[in-house]
């Protein structure tokens, strides 16, 4: 069965995105006509793939999709022939490399049934130590509370406390305001530990789909020696378990905390393709009749075809 490739305007097609996660939803946070999906039907399976247009650049949204490389190059021959202007294609955290390709790792974490099982891949040991730590801190700033947000409700000072420890531990200016640092980065939830009036740690997550990102996350350096980046990571995954979410994608990186609590760590590929470099020709072989029938030859017969000329 040939590969076909067609656009698709449906929003139920949309949903079957795979993996169901927010930088391969186009559809979430781009308005309509900012964004296509094409549908991929090869031996009987469907998938679904998003990207943008943005100038003469064309961005995929193939964040850990299980893609072979005959389904992406047939995707980039759709774009090419479908969008004249685009001399470029890129895409972030591919399976495969193309093109101009970065190697690098990348974290997940699958979230198991139930809390308890979630818990029981911190040890004994660590969780008691969390404890401690977290009495400690309320005996010196007050009751704790773990309070959750979404965008709609989430105050604004909170961003603003994000971006100051932000500065304060690695000198990090966004040079942006709170509304557009969500915008930018899609936010839909945030997490917070606080003691009486202080902030201890703050969790930003983008939870529009079935998979979830963990955006960013960072804790009040007044109080560095509690531990509450870790505990409001933990935290975090305490409530995307009781949510039902199915995973947890939280980028690549050597920090300690990514290495724990069920993660998986894998190599995958940013990837940076010249269209002027591109050649189809086989697959546009394939997909005249003539094409076909010398391919089948030399596939199934093991021969070889007479060339046909024209006058």
């Amino acid at each position: 069965m040939r590969m076909k490739i067609n656009k698709t305007e449906n929003p139920l097609d949309w949903e079957n995105v795979n993996p169901n996660f927010i930088y391969n939803r186009f559809d979430l946070f781009c308005k309509k006509g900012e964004f296509e999906a094409v549908k991929i039907e090869s031996n009987g399976n469907e998938k679904v793939l998003e990207y943008r247009i943005t100038n003469d650049q064309a961005e995929l949204g193939l964040w850990l999709v299980p893609i072979t490389e005959e389904e992406l190059r047939r995707v980039l021959l759709y774009i090419t022939q479908n969008h004249p202007n685009v001399n470029k294609i890129v895409y972030k955290n591919g399976v495969i490399p193309y093109g101009k390709s970065r190697e690098h790792n990348h974290f997940r974490i699958v979230f198991p049934e139930t809390v308890e099982e979630m818990l029981n891949r911190i040890s004994s040991k660590s969780r008691a130590k969390q404890r401690k730590k977290l009495k400690a801190a309320e005996e010196g700033y007050g009751k704790m509370e773990f309070l959750e947000y979404d965008r709609s409700n989430l105050p604004m000072d909170i961003v603003e406390a994000f971006f100051q420890f932000k500065y304060e531990i690695r000198k990090r200016k966004y040079n942006m305001t709170a509304a557009e640092y969500l915008d930018r980065y899609h936010v839909s939830h945030c997490y917070v530990i606080r003691f009486g009036d202080t902030i201890g740690a703050i969790r930003f997550s983008c939870e529009q789909c079935p998979v979830v990102y963990g955006e960013n996350f960072t804790y009040n350096p007044a109080l560095a020696d509690y531990s509450l980046g870790r505990a409001v990571f933990i935290y975090h995954l305490v409530r995307m378990v009781e949510k039902k979410h199915t995973e947890l994608f939280f980028a690549g990186g050597d920090y300690e905390y990514k290495k724990h609590y069920g993660s998986i760590e894998e190599t995958l590929y940013d990837c940076e393709i010249n269209v002027s470099e591109l050649d189809f020709t086989d697959l546009i072989a394939q997909d005249s009749l003539w094409g076909r029938c010398k391919l089948f030859l030399k596939t199934h017969l093991g021969l070889h075809a007479p060339s046909v000329t024209s006058e």
